[in-house]
């Protein structure tokens, strides 16, 4: 049977872009051009999945994700932000949207976060935003690994005015760590929780990730590639296959080099890192 999927945008620029995109897929595509038309949809039909501008006239696409998760609340969710509103963005994590698609979204990524969105039956935790000033963003993110590629997305485009290389190290390095934090201290339990801050200086991104797990020793990252002996790069694979961990471990080392300091507090269930600009 068909996936289908609603499409809510004011742009019918969008709704073109998205049909050609997805017109080999083979899903059904519902169209609706405001938020009031899109929840009468929801309201009515089986959807699995919702396509969300967050800039709709009337009201707007946070409104209406908010009353979808009332009509529907497990019905899967992206938002379609403008590169302009990173706020916005940054918003919609609370509806529990499992992705987002900046406006115009490439074709090929695109169907990517479509199909991964329509495969997963898993509707993510919300985040609570606690700050969302430009310069002070502090996030209650649940131990859901989930959280982890919309927020990536989201910390990329904070700072538009910083090239490209700079926001993608901070959001690749931040990913990693959290994705650490969620996975080691938090247990990948929904019910625990990690601390995020994101702090814009006059010429440095800090971030602060603080989980809720007891931290660990440097002498227990053998499952790490942080620790690999110089002579021998790839030992703490063999060490993940042993203890049954699934293929990676490159996180904290791919985070050192990407930013310009990462620090630990003294049990390490709290990090700082810092990109300097």
């Amino acid at each position: 049977m068909a996936k289908t999927i609603l499409i809510v945008d004011d742009e019918p620029s969008i709704h073109e872009l998205i049909a050609s995109a997805l017109e080999e897929d083979g899903y059904e595509l519902l169209h609706a051009n405001d938020g009031e038309g899109g929840l009468a949809i929801l309201s009515r039909a089986e959807v699995d999945l919702l396509l969300a501008d967050l800039d709709l006239p009337g009201m707007n696409g946070l409104q209406m994700l908010a009353q979808a998760r009332a009509l529907r609340s497990n019905v899967r969710a992206i938002a379609m932000p403008t590169p302009d509103s990173p706020f916005a963005a940054v918003a919609a994590l609370r509806y529990q949207v499992c992705d987002l698609l900046y406006k115009p979204p490439a074709v090929a990524e695109l169907r990517i976060v479509v199909r991964a969105a329509i495969a997963s039956h898993h509707t993510c935790a919300p985040v609570e935003v606690l700050s969302a000033k430009p310069e002070w963003i502090e996030l209650d993110v649940p131990c859901d690994l989930g959280t982890v590629q919309p927020l990536y997305r989201v910390f990329t485009q904070l700072e538009p005015d910083l090239s490209p290389e700079v926001r993608e190290a901070v959001g690749v390095a931040f990913r990693e760590l959290l994705q650490n934090a969620i996975e080691h201290g938090g247990k990948c339990d929904p019910t625990k929780h990690v601390l995020v801050s994101y702090v814009r200086l006059k010429q440095m991104i800090l971030c602060r990730i603080k989980d809720p797990g007891d931290g660990f020793k440097a002498g227990e990252l053998a499952h790490a590639a942080v620790s690999n002996p110089n002579d021998a790069p790839y030992h703490h694979l063999a060490v993940r296959d042993q203890r049954g961990l699934r293929p990676g471990g490159f996180g904290i080392l791919l985070a050192h080099q990407l930013v310009d300091e990462i620090v630990y507090n003294d049990c390490c269930n709290e990090v700082l890192m810092a990109k300097f600009f």
